[in-house]
């Protein structure tokens, strides 16, 4: 392997397992090494190991490991031991996400695991040309067909190519904080499920019984397959009204036969928007929401409109929640941060005139590790409020 010399006014602390670097960080010209190319990389008489991607549109294009050997498919099997083992550890056994890119020093490869499969995707190109080896490793370490599913969207920003995707069981079997869920395969190439709220959803469902109140109305948008919706249920919230643009009636209307909650939800097909306005019109309230959205930016320069768009949705929620009831307001936006969207709430329910106590909060579940807090993999917030009405 070729040798890169880091330059010295670099300040190399490995937090996380893995040091993502820009070709300013280095002496030499990447332009003669092939996309995803292992090498050795000296800094202060000290070598590490990792790999470089020329190609890639990433302004950090290079992953360098703490490590010195020069073995590279060794490294990365070591590091799918330590994955799996930790899940295990926390007691989530092999129904999560196996694999969390770069917090478990596997940059670009997210595994998700579930009842029948394991779904593995590989976006960056010095794990790409393993890639059928860590597939092969992974299905002999958990005695699971894992399928090789590529986003083509995060390949292109690396310049790789798009393979012919595995074929997926015709349903996928999700089991989590106790729920069963049955998802087509056609849902789960678009969007999979979402492992990475799992214990806010959990503490949320305790703060609900812990609270001592009987909530009648409950309401969930942005539902997606139900997750939230079906955690007030076990709360036991008499009957909950799903939202959602996509069509999920038939998957929702499963997964609360599934759970024995038949009868007790309703979903509703709309934008999350305009359902809150028509439910502002009728005047029709709820005593607990849940507000869970798909992220708002994918980038830095669409935070003002995020923010907006935040505040926006919560002047909405407040018109429509009664006094004393629960909000949980959830967000997946990697570019807005818990104090943001706070804030937005906070605003929001100052312009309606109503008052918030922010009462619990949570950040992504124990299988989507973080380094600490300013960490890119640290992305999900939860934060619970209870809501007293001053304007009636």
């Amino acid at each position: 392997m070729r040798t890169i010399n880091i330059k010295k006014k670099i300040n190399l602390r490995f937090e996380e397992k893995v040091i993502l670097l820009s070709e300013n960080d280095i002496e030499d010209s990447l332009k003669s090494y092939r996309p995803g190319e292992w090498c050795f990389f000296e800094f202060n008489k000290a070598k590490y190991i990792g790999f470089v991607n020329p190609n890639s549109s990433r302004k950090k294009n290079i992953c360098v490991y703490k490590y010195s050997q020069d073995d590279p498919l060794s490294l990365i099997k070591n590091l799918i031991n330590n994955a799996v083992s930790y899940r295990k550890e926390i007691g989530y056994a092999l129904d999560s996400r196996l694999i969390y890119g770069e917090a478990d020093g596997l940059p670009g490869v997210i595994v998700d695991s579930y009842e029948n499969c394991a779904i593995l995707q590989i976006n960056s190109a010095g794990m790409d040309q393993f890639r059928n080896d860590i597939k092969t490793y992974l299905n002999e370490l958990i005695d699971k067909d894992v399928l090789l599913l590529d986003n083509e969207t995060y390949r292109k920003i690396e310049e790789l190519p798009t393979f012919k995707k595995d074929d997926l069981p015709e349903v996928i079997s999700v089991t989590e904080n106790g729920f069963k869920y049955k998802i087509d395969r056609e849902l789960m190439q678009k969007v999979g499920y979402y492992y990475d709220h799992r214990e806010n959803r959990r503490k949320f469902e305790e703060l609900t019984i812990r609270t001592g109140q009987s909530f009648k109305k409950g309401l969930d948008l942005f539902t997606y397959v139900g997750s939230w919706g079906l955690h007030l249920l076990r709360a036991n919230v008499s009957k909950v009204d799903f939202v959602d643009q996509a069509n999920m009636q038939g998957v929702v209307d499963e997964h609360l036969s599934l759970n024995n909650f038949s009868g007790k939800g309703t979903f509703i097909r709309s934008d999350v928007f305009k359902f809150l306005d028509g439910a502002i019109n009728s005047g029709n309230e709820y005593d607990i929401i849940v507000c869970d959205p798909p992220a708002f930016s994918k980038n830095y320069k669409d935070k003002k409109a995020a923010l907006k768009g935040y505040e926006k949705l919560y002047n909405k929620i407040f018109q429509i929640i009664e006094n004393g009831g629960l909000l949980a307001a959830a967000s997946c936006t990697q570019n807005i941060s818990m104090s943001e969207l706070d804030q937005c709430v906070l605003k929001a329910a100052n312009k309606i005139g109503v008052s918030v106590k922010l009462i619990d909060t949570g950040i992504q579940g124990l299988d989507h590790p973080i380094s600490n807090l300013d960490s890119r993999s640290n992305y999900i917030k939860y934060l619970a409020y209870k809501v007293d009405r001053n304007d009636r």
